[in-house]
């Protein structure tokens, strides 16, 4: 169609127009557009339009679920080809040195110089918590830095216990889900020495949630030296 239609009154075909006088955004001498309608056909030919808002824009019908598949170009262990869309991280030398950001903001991976994928496992380090503490008198006690926290579990991952006195006969420490709960893990200390339960992929015992987690060492000995290192959990 021209640019330009004479249009005479009574006659011809009608060509719906609506008078604007603003376009792209700048003011123009009132003058009439031409409306068009955007649709598609069914099979019989009927028009079907295709409708939207100004806000939202047009409507697209994806299916009888909206449901749409994204797969990539290659299928997996074919030999890699193309230019298809991969996840990515960001090389860093060394992560003390990089900017941090602020908590629920989003956050690049980072790989190592050689491109592996650095991956912290168990927890965040914020999470990390630890603490020593020594006794003597025998009595259930909660740790400090594992006190109850709402909703929250302690998880241990390492512990270090040892004893100093003279004496011969082995005792044990249990450890409990507060002060007078069921016991989650028992150590034995020999005479004259000590033992390890050391730092792994899995977490060696939990807290259940809102639980201060408490040593109770069975015998009065002076002097019983406990180390335990974990982090905090909602799960």
């Amino acid at each position: 169609m021209a640019d330009n239609v004479a249009i005479t009154a009574g006659s011809g075909v009608t060509i719906s127009t609506e008078e604007v006088t603003t376009l792209n955004g700048g003011a123009v001498t009132a003058q009439q557009v031409q409306r068009v309608a955007i649709a598609s056909r069914t099979a019989d030919g009927t028009a079907v339009d295709i409708t939207g808002t100004v806000a939202g824009g047009l409507k697209v019908d994806l299916g009888a679920d909206n449901d749409v598949t994204a797969v990539g170009t290659v299928a997996h262990d074919s030999a890699d080809s193309g230019n298809p869309i991969k996840v990515g991280a960001k090389a860093s030398a060394t992560l003390s040195d990089d900017t941090m950001v602020a908590n629920g903001d989003r956050a690049d991976n980072v790989a190592d110089l050689d491109s592996a994928l650095l991956i912290r496992p168990q927890f965040p380090l914020g999470d990390l918590i630890s603490e020593a503490v020594s006794d003597t008198a025998a009595t259930s006690t909660a740790f400090t830095n594992f006190g109850a926290t709402a909703s929250t579990r302690s998880y241990i991952t390492a512990v270090h216990v040892f004893r100093t006195d003279a004496g011969t006969t082995p005792i044990y420490v249990d450890f409990r889900d507060g002060t007078a709960g069921s016991v989650l893990y028992r150590m034995v200390i020999p005479a004259g020495g000590g033992a390890i339960l050391p730092a792994g992929a899995t977490p060696y015992f939990r807290t259940t949630a809102n639980t201060a987690l408490a040593y109770d060492v069975s015998a009065a000995t002076t002097t019983v030296y406990i180390s335990v290192t974990g982090f905090k959990s909602k799960v």
